[in-house]
């Protein structure tokens, strides 16, 4: 391989330390079926090398797989897997990082133990079960010690420092065991084999090593590392995207691997979708069936593309899920769905916003509909952007929220606050925020508060986590007392229905820190987003196990509801009237001080 992609948790905010770690006395595990030993009839075996198709981070590498009973559905054996998945930490730069090691633990079963962390998932060949002793830990990639300093963007400018943050601290709250019982999963085999252990190649990256950014895909004999849908297509099909959609041409899928397509997208929505208990699902099978979706997903590739972005538009209310790529098995690229999608819907509330905020402003006639990035009225700072963006250059000033790097943005509005006394009001506008990086969200807390409690709920375990952070936020390459606003200012939020995402995260955190929140319920987006790949190379993106929470008097609580106002405005041509703004807040100081 010419180059890793180190295959970060979220974004490099999910480092964090043990200051503390206690046991989850809610613990659960998963029933398992009370029957006869579990055995897979292994009458053919063939054994295979799976070429990687090479792109602009890896080169030369293949993975050796094996196909039982005539079947076309790949599967690796642990000893090869357990290399593989390793190469993927090997020389990063950090301070402890992963490795994984395997042991044979009894009659037909295996464990392997993440060295960092000391966790183990064990694969019982008898029982058709993979329990995990802590499946966040298991899968979690590096470890960092209070005190350590994240680089979160290298921007390469002479004469500039790199924005930074530091971990002040962190408490873990060790989750339960997991089961994740395979016989629910009729067409997701565990074959047993000449002492050998072997699990179907995507089994392995959906369920043991499902938080590796990258992607593993194997179409027809060519195995497929993806960083990303738009390797694969942006506007049009990339050349990396040609070779992916020309590796299924001629071939075609056989029932068999229909079901195995199908059961495991079951099995990885059922213990890695996020939302899952919010919106009530307790299993993807029954709610594919009850929706008649099931029929559709095992008629076709092409019919599993349709129904499958079907219920990402049109069953959930979730925008972090996406459809991103057909499979190469499909005919075309993306289905076309008659009915009008959530998101469209949202699309049109988030340009009529936009424009309503543009005409209100009355600045530059301008396509993007431009607003300032950085205002003052009378004695109030008003700071306004669109989405929590970690690109774009620290060398430029920023007056635009359209085209604002976050970072620069907020440390020339902080500079500029706390160097005039005159200022006695803040106001952050995420009105129109629909999100962006968590780096950024937490820099610009740290900025309002001094600090940024990060607080995370693992769905699939229950496992909690705490993490404080201090961040560079005037970017001059020491975090200190000048990284935060002045005390003696009175900060606001403004929320609407279209904050979204780390548009959310930012008031319900800020809320929790004392700021008061104007106008709007934010929208939701408490979960982080991660990619998918089914086995027939369907890509989507969805909602994962990891849900970003307030954190109050011991309990963790999600922020799908949104943050709740303090001042409730619902018609915000007196939000983007700034002076309406202001004179509004002055309102608010005056009757509370009366």
């Amino acid at each position: 391989m010419k180059k890793h992609i180190l295959p970060i948790l979220l974004v490099s905010t999910m480092l964090f330390s043990f200051a503390s770690c206690g046991n989850n006395n809610n613990s659960e595990s998963s029933s398992i079926k009370d029957s006869t030993s579990y055995s897979f009839d292994v009458k053919s075996k063939k054994d295979k090398i799976a070429k990687g198709v090479e792109n602009s981070y890896y080169e030369s590498f293949q993975v050796p797989v094996s196909y039982f009973n005539d079947s076309n559905i790949p599967y690796v054996s642990l000893s090869n897997v357990i290399p593989l998945i390793n190469s993927f930490y090997e020389g990063e730069a950090g301070t402890k990082f992963l490795s994984y090691s395997l042991e044979k633990s009894g009659d037909k079963s295996f464990k392997i133990t993440n060295n960092l962390y000391n966790e183990t998932a064990t694969i019982d060949y008898n029982k058709k079960t993979i329990t995990f002793s802590d499946i966040f830990l298991f899968q979690n990639s590096i470890y960092s010690d209070k005190g350590t300093v994240i680089t979160i963007y290298n921007h390469n400018a002479t004469g500039k420092k790199d924005p930074l943050l530091r971990i002040d601290g962190s408490t873990y709250n060790k989750g339960s065991e997991t089961i994740i019982d395979l016989n629910n999963y009729a067409s997701v085999q565990l074959p047993y084999y000449e002492n050998e252990g072997y699990i179907p190649f995507t089994t392995a990256f959906d369920v043991l090593f499902n938080k590796l950014a990258s992607k593993l895909t194997i179409i027809g004999d060519k195995l497929f590392i993806i960083l990303s849908s738009s390797e694969i297509k942006s506007t049009s099909l990339t050349s990396y995207g040609e070779d992916y959609y020309n590796a299924a041409k001629g071939l075609t899928l056989s029932q068999e691997e229909l079901n195995f397509n199908y059961d495991e997208t079951c099995l990885y929505l059922d213990y890695f979708y996020g939302l899952k208990d919010l919106f009530n699902i307790s299993s993807f099978d029954q709610f594919f069936s009850q929706q008649k979706l099931k029929e559709r997903m095992l008629k076709s590739s092409k019919d599993f593309d349709i129904a499958l972005k079907s219920f990402i538009c049109h069953y959930i209310e979730d925008f972090h899920s996406s459809y991103q790529l057909s499979s190469p098995y499909s005919t075309s690229f993306i289905p076309e769905i008659e009915e009008r999608s959530n998101i469209q819907t949202y699309l049109d509330h988030y340009y009529s916003m936009l424009e309503l905020r543009y005409n209100i402003m009355n600045t530059t006639k301008d396509d993007n509909f431009v607003v300032p990035g950085y205002q003052v009225v009378d004695d109030t700072a008003i700071i306004t952007f669109n989405s929590f963006s970690i690109l774009g250059s620290l060398d430029k000033e920023y007056e635009n929220q359209e085209e604002a790097y976050v970072l620069r943005l907020m440390a020339n509005s902080l500079n500029k606050i706390n160097n005039d006394s005159s200022i006695k009001n803040v106001v952050l506008d995420m009105s129109c925020n629909t999100g962006g990086s968590l780096d950024a969200g937490i820099s610009v807390i740290s900025a309002f508060l001094g600090h940024c409690d990060f607080s995370m709920r693992n769905t699939t375990n229950g496992s909690t986590m705490t993490t404080t952070y201090t961040a560079d936020c005037n970017l001059d390459g020491v975090i200190d007392e000048k990284d935060h606003l002045r005390d003696g200012l009175n900060k606001y939020v403004i929320g609407s229905s279209l904050s979204f995402s780390c548009g959310n995260f930012v008031p319900c955190a800020l809320k929790e820190g004392g700021v008061k929140v104007i106008g709007q319920i934010t929208r939701g987006g408490t979960c982080s987003v991660t990619s998918n790949a089914s086995p027939i190379g369907t890509f989507y993106g969805s909602s994962s196990s990891y849900m970003l929470c307030t954190f109050k008097d011991g309990i963790y609580s999600h922020i799908n509801n949104g943050a709740k106002p303090d001042y409730p405005i619902q018609n915000f041509t007196s939000i983007f009237d700034r002076q309406a703004l202001v004179e509004g807040i002055h309102t608010i100081q005056e009757t509370e001080q009366a």
